[in-house]
């Protein structure tokens, strides 16, 4: 899929060369339709041939003839093909146009919508045929995109852009393949109605496009407005140059002083130059700003060393995690000092207690009773316990005084350690704030090269508008600007939207000379007044002496409906051909004569008048194609059928007796295998397996 969609961007771009030279030459690519086809399931196929000039399609109603404008459609890159459900639904699995454009015959494909889906894209595109591809070969290579696009590029389409008023809401439109149909369709339903002139006006948005692209189709814009609209573009940006210029001369004329001094003062302030005596005049001045313009730039200042910035850190972090850690042990140490100085003390005052009433020193025989100095046989266990409570004393208050020392010079140490740590940090803080100062005086300095810099392209901007500002130059510059101003103007009067609505007025005033001629022949109401298209109300209207009138209005009567959609789609159709505007050249009309001759009225029932009015229409058709040697392809889709030799050679279908678009074995095979599938039911499957 890859490798084809490749080859048939090569074609296209080929073809679309070609058809590029082929409108510098000054004509169109004119588009006749060669065949329409239609593939059942089956793969068998269905095709309807026709020739460039008139083609009659005649048959019964319901035999698929209005379907041929959905299908042909459909094949240019519409997405939602109005197929109602019937036989062509329930048969046909792929539709195909043969056309010519120019020189070259191309086959456009589309698959039918698969059950349950309203639209797709998918498209076929085969450049260069000789007829249509078998049925193996129907495969969708492209999108329906690519198909618009290479079809308007083939009959001409260029690149445009209508811009609506400022005061609109709408966005700018590009005209396309799907608007130029719009002027190559007229359905059963539009032919014949008062209210809608053109295809396709009754959906939404299409009335507004109708008038924003009918004026490219016509010749008033195109390729050369969009040439135009980029030359304003230009003009305009050289304008607002022009203007600055301007400024800034007469800045310079009436308050050049004053400026020269302001930006002597910002230099005087950056360093730049020494300002003892403002010179008093507009040259001195000048001549001091030249002298600080090119005076040697200073040389920025080196950074301090990032690495050792980064090293200080880490150091300072290590000494500051050292300092905890030993402070941490000095606490701890003089605890334990607190402690065994606590202990010492209670001990020495209970000691000195007992000393006091001496009864711990004089009675050495624990035996004796220490108040009444009497032998005891028994010694009271309090005795006991008192003197070993103090020898314990004695001993607690001696380890004390032996640890002494030891703590002492713990804490001494300790103490030392912290005193170099905190002069390791005083060192390291030292260092860091060296840094910082160095960088912060970097900074500084930068700022004032930063300032230095900036009033120099200040003072060099201002010499160099100085050495051009005299009234010469400003005489100079005022006349540029105004000749600019009047181009710009000119141009813009060019591209306005009023302008391009009234040369689409224009146009569709002389075409209305042709619609009045036709509408004449026909015998319409109104026609002896003229008549002509509105392009804001998209109707018809005859201007009479008692004022306008308007077909949706106050023109009445299908004949005259009917007679105006001719007059207008065939002299539009005859102004894109003569003046190679690119619209395809074809034109597919449903049911012209539904005015005179009913679908459900026998033709012998037809009363003469009515059968000559409805022959009349043909034969207005017939006159225009001829005028046009055949340039215009007309298909004309038809109940009537004139007894005339060249309407009988102009039929290519005749959809009567069972004949119709649909051949009536295909519907048999679909009803017949439709029966089968719903005879195949699962139990019927388990029974057989």
């Amino acid at each position: 899929m890859r490798e084809q969609g490749g080859s048939i961007r090569a074609l296209v771009r080929t073809f679309g060369n070609a058809s590029n030279d082929l409108r510098a030459l000054g004509g169109q690519a004119l588009m006749d339709i060669l065949t329409i086809a239609l593939w059942n399931r089956g793969g068998e196929v269905r095709r309807i041939d026709l020739t460039p000039g008139v083609n009659i399609i005649t048959g019964e109603s319901q035999t698929g003839k209005s379907t041929l404008i959905d299908i042909i459609s459909y094949c240019l890159g519409h997405d939602k093909p109005e197929i109602p459900a019937g036989p062509i639904a329930s048969t046909v699995a792929y539709f195909g146009l043969l056309v010519r454009i120019g020189d070259t015959t191309v086959f456009l494909g589309r698959p039918a919508l698969g059950q349950g889906r309203e639209s797709t894209s998918s498209a076929q595109l085969e450049i260069g045929v000789d007829d249509l591809p078998a049925a193996d070969a129907l495969k969708p290579n492209t999108n329906s995109e690519a198909i618009e696009d290479w079809v308007g590029r083939m009959v001409g389409i260029e690149e445009n852009r209508y811009d609506p008023p400022a005061a609109a809401t709408r966005l700018p439109l590009v005209a396309n393949l799907s608007h130029a149909l719009i002027h190559c369709f007229q359905r059963q339903d539009e032919i014949a109605s008062k209210r809608f002139l053109f295809h396709r006006q009754g959906e939404e948005f299409l009335p507004q496009a109708i008038r924003d692209t009918t004026p490219y189709f016509l010749g008033v814009t195109g390729p050369a407005q969009l040439r135009r609209a980029a030359r304003l573009r230009e003009m305009r940006r050289q304008l607002g140059a022009l203007e600055r210029n301007r400024s800034e001369v007469e800045s310079v004329l009436e308050d050049g002083l004053q400026e020269a001094m302001s930006l002597l003062s910002q230099a005087a302030e950056a360093g730049l130059i020494e300002l003892d005596e403002p010179p008093e005049r507009l040259p001195d001045a000048l001549a001091l700003l030249d002298g600080v313009r090119n005076a040697p730039v200073p040389s920025a200042p080196a950074q301090p060393p990032g690495e050792e910035f980064d090293r200080l850190q880490g150091e300072r972090r290590e000494l500051s995690e050292r300092f905890r850690r030993v402070r941490e042990q000095q606490a701890l140490a003089a605890a334990m000092a607190r402690e065994g100085d606590g202990a010492a003390a209670e001990g020495m005052e209970q000691a000195v207690r007992l000393q006091q009433i001496n009864l711990l020193s004089v009675i050495e025989d624990p035996s004796q009773c220490p108040v009444c100095e009497q032998n005891l046989e028994n010694a009271p266990p309090a005795v006991a316990a008192l003197r070993a409570s103090l020898e314990e004393l004695e001993s607690q208050i001696s380890s004390v005084e032996k640890d002494r020392p030891g703590l002492v010079a713990v804490e001494g140490e300790l103490a030392g350690r912290i005193g170099e740590i905190r002069e390791g940090l005083a060192a390291n803080r030292a260092a860091l704030d060296g840094i910082v100062a160095s960088a912060e005086a970097v900074e500084d300095h930068q700022a004032r090269l930063d300032l230095g810099a900036w009033v120099r392209g200040r003072i060099d901007h201002f010499l160099e508008k100085s050495s051009d500002a005299s009234s010469e130059r400003l005489g100079e510059l005022t006349e540029q600007e105004a000749l600019l101003g009047r181009r710009i103007a000119e141009l813009e009067d060019e591209l306005d939207p009023a302008r391009v609505r009234a040369d689409a007025a224009s146009v569709l005033i002389s075409l209305g000379r042709p619609m009045t001629e036709i509408a004449r022949s026909l015998e319409l109401e109104h026609a002896d007044a003229g008549v002509r298209v509105d392009l804001g109300r998209l109707t018809v209207v005859a201007d009479t002496q008692d004022g306008s009138i308007y077909m949706n209005n106050s023109i009445g009567s299908a004949k005259n409906w009917v007679g105006y959609h001719l007059a207008t789609v065939l002299s539009l159709q005859q102004h894109f051909v003569t003046q190679s505007r690119p619209v395809p050249s074809f034109l597919v009309l449903d049911q012209p004569s539904q005015a005179f001759f009913p679908t459900d009225l026998p033709n012998e029932e037809i009363v003469d008048q009515d059968r000559h009015d409805a022959f009349g229409q043909i034969e207005v058709i017939r006159e225009v194609v001829e005028r046009l040697e055949n340039r215009l392809q007309v298909i004309v889709i038809e109940h009537a059928d004139f007894d005339v030799d060249w309407y009988q050679e102009a039929v290519r279908e005749r959809w009567r007796d069972g004949d119709a678009l649909i051949p009536e074995a295909w519907i048999e095979k679909a009803a017949s295998d439709a029966a089968a599938d719903a005879d195949n039911t699962p139990e019927d499957a388990a029974e057989q397996g």
